[in-house]
């Protein structure tokens, strides 16, 4: 992963947890399992068997961000505010896909 999307997605999560705690919302504070999981199988890898796994991972996840979460956030929220937040992170998340699709691209070269 990309500095840049390191810094985007630590920022995108302070901005959630600002709109969360302002609509009194609870976040969770753990990954869930399939994270855990997903990190499990990642820390007992390294070198190319990693990268490989990791872009993978980064693929899946940045898909399923668009398609399940942000994409209908951004079209069916009724508060401003969430609509508002999910087009930004619609914007975040499609650039690092395209980012993590080319990353696969070179590794398959």
């Amino acid at each position: 992963m990309r500095l840049n999307q390191v810094h985007d997605h630590g920022k995108d999560l302070q901005n959630i947890r600002q709109l969360a705690s302002q609509k009194h919302v609870t976040l969770p504070d753990a990954p869930n399992k399939e994270q855990s999981k997903e990190a499990d199988k990642l820390a007992k890898l390294s070198g190319a068997d990693f990268d490989k796994e990791y872009v993978k991972y980064e693929m899946k996840d940045h898909k399923d961000d668009v398609k399940e979460t942000v994409r209908p956030s951004m079209e069916k929220a009724l508060d401003p505010d969430v609509k508002k937040f999910a087009s930004a992170e619609y914007k975040t998340v499609s650039a690092h896909k395209k980012e993590i699709d080319n990353i696969h691209a070179q590794l398959g070269k």
